[in-house]
């Protein structure tokens, strides 16, 4: 599937719209309605790079 976007720049957005908690409900939400591998594939790696972007914690 050629994307004009990269699955690095979706889980921004997403992360920029619903926070990093939301935004790892919605990828998924949508990786598990996904019925073919193509799909399947790349929720999996906007998920990789949300994942990748988790907030840092921070120290009391």
């Amino acid at each position: 599937m050629k994307m004009s976007v990269s699955p690095k720049e979706i889980a921004e957005h997403l992360i920029d719209e619903y926070g990093h908690s939301k935004a790892v409900e919605k990828y998924q939400y949508h990786l598990n309605r996904c019925h073919d591998q193509e799909t399947t594939s790349v929720w999996q790696n906007i998920g990789t790079a949300i994942e990748s972007m988790k907030p840092l914690e921070q120290c009391a």
